[in-house]
């Protein structure tokens, strides 16, 4: 099992199985936040103080989507910052949606992709009903795919490198590209989605 599920966490996920809803699946870091060095030192180091800012509009549309959707958080941090992301997301307006973090540190994006996709089979397990992934990396790519999830991808520089990678794992499979910077929103974007 690579994924850190407490019982108090899986009884937020078992709530969301009652409401009987389909469910979201995001990525946190570069999806719904950007965070810098000195930043991810704070998340790491200094308890989620001042660890990363929110991308325009990422709270009221996802508020919005959990009226009609459920909403679970996937994420590589390791499940010792546990603490520090609950109390960003509490902070942040977001502490509706639960996150599961990774039992240890992955390195490179097969093994991040790895982790979601059983994290995302754990949901399946429970009862919950992802339809869609939202993410912004060759890993989230990847997880998505091998769950047989719609895939609607967030890149802040179409021409990086990360987003050609994100591109070339693709293999052809269509997916809904989103372009979103600290200036423009892509969760107004992915408001506008027809999921």
């Amino acid at each position: 099992m690579k994924y850190h599920l407490t019982q108090e966490l899986e009884a937020k996920l078992k709530k969301l199985v009652a409401r009987g809803l389909r469910t979201i699946v995001i990525d946190l870091d570069g999806t719904i936040l950007f965070r810098n060095f000195r930043e991810s030192l704070n998340l790491y180091f200094l308890g989620g103080r001042n660890s990363g800012r929110l991308m325009p509009d990422a709270v009221r549309v996802l508020t919005s989507l959990s009226e009609r959707y459920n909403i679970v958080g996937v994420t590589a941090r390791w499940f010792l910052y546990e603490m520090a992301t609950a109390r960003f997301m509490e902070q942040s307006g977001l502490g509706f949606i639960p996150v599961v973090h990774s039992r240890r540190p992955f390195v490179g994006d097969r093994p991040r992709g790895a982790f979601k996709l059983e994290t995302i089979e754990m949901f399946r397990d429970l009862g919950l009903d992802p339809f869609i992934g939202i993410g912004d990396r060759p890993s989230d790519f990847r997880a998505y795919l091998g769950a047989d999830l719609q895939i609607a991808m967030v890149t802040h520089n179409p021409d990086g490198k990360r987003w050609r990678k994100v591109c070339s794992t693709a293999g052809g499979k269509d997916f809904l590209k989103i372009i979103g910077t600290e200036h423009s929103s892509a969760w107004t974007q992915i408001q506008q989605l027809d999921i």
